[in-house]
């Protein structure tokens, strides 16, 4: 007599998990009552005396947030790799721009004023990238200037062609920040 109370206990137990599991799916009641094999007053009165509503709510947020949570990480790598690469490129141009401006022994080089506006202009749009990809574009104080890592590069230049060659003083400030 055990043993049949058991095995009932256990095919109703197993008929109650695949009910809620259907319950979850959205389900209607009676397509689970039929494929369950019982009445539908008996799946409403799971529904009921169980509270399957707000525990479907439940799994419905756990598994959104699940989702949310794995949405966010996947743009962060993606985000994180598009960062490398242009932080990666800053660099090559930085060297690029930096070999055009001096000798290897660090004296300047001769440079027309409308060379120097263009490596600054080029200069400008790498800090302006590499800013955006790390985020500073969302910093209210960041308006575009060629300002990272707690340095501001001023370059006051006239952009018209000059034919001569002009030496440029370039100011950097130095904020005293490191930090991104």
């Amino acid at each position: 007599m055990d043993n049949d109370l058991a095995a009932v206990l256990r095919s109703t137990y197993q008929k109650k998990a695949k009910a809620f599991e259907m319950y979850l799916e959205e389900r209607p009641q009676k397509a689970i009552a039929d494929t369950i094999g019982l009445p539908v007053a008996t799946i409403k009165t799971w529904i009921k005396r169980e509270d399957w509503k707000n525990k479907r709510a439940s799994v419905n947020e756990a598994l959104l947030r699940g989702l949310r949570e794995r949405y966010e990480l996947l743009v962060t790598n993606a985000r994180f790799e598009v960062l490398q690469r242009h932080l990666d490129m800053s660099k090559k141009i930085e060297k690029q721009i930096m070999s055009l401006l001096f000798h290897e022994d660090g004296s300047p080089k001769e440079v027309t004023e409308y060379g120097m506006y263009r490596l600054s202009q080029a200069m400008k749009n790498m800090t302006d990238v590499s800013a955006r990809a790390v985020g500073l574009d969302r910093d209210p104080g960041f308006k575009g200037k060629a300002n990272i890592a707690g340095v501001t590069l001023n370059l006051n230049l006239n952009p018209k062609p000059a034919d001569e060659p002009k030496q440029i003083d370039v100011e950097v400030t130095d904020h005293g920040s490191n930090e991104f």
